[in-house]
């Protein structure tokens, strides 16, 4: 008897490791939305919007000083687990030699099925100001 418990619990336990992972079980469509606000939507800036790490890696850049507020929005997309989901910021409105920057303040948020998974306030107090948001499935 102890032989075939032996037997049965052995053949368990390599059946468990096996090495193919079952990706449907971490496979997930969401609908994602990044979006970002600005108190002064005049400002020249970089936005990137990046999906990675899901079936359908998205990279999306937008360069310039008409494009706030800006949203993109991916419906029903395939996300795998570990996914990171990202925006980032880059102020490039630098004024005239010795004049003032005028601070501003930006909002960075990402919403995934409808849901505020991650937000961030920032304000830009100089010219080349970095900052990003990021949330991972």
């Amino acid at each position: 008897m102890k032989k075939i418990l032996l037997v049965i619990l052995l053949g368990l336990v390599v059946g468990s490791c096996s090495t193919e992972d079952d990706v449907s079980e971490k496979t997930t469509n969401h609908d994602i939305v990044f979006s970002v606000s600005s108190t002064d939507n005049s400002r020249l800036s970089n936005i990137d919007f990046n999906i990675l790490g899901s079936e359908q890696e998205v990279k999306h850049s937008s360069y310039s000083n008409t494009h706030l507020p800006l949203s993109r929005t991916f419906l029903n997309h395939k996300v795998n687990m570990f996914t990171n989901l990202g925006i980032g910021y880059t102020d490039n409105s630098g004024g005239a030699v010795g004049e003032s920057f005028e601070p501003y303040t930006v909002t960075l948020e990402i919403r995934v099925d409808t849901e505020v998974k991650a937000e961030k306030d920032i304000t830009i107090t100089e010219s080349g100001q970095v900052d990003f948001v990021t949330f991972s499935f």
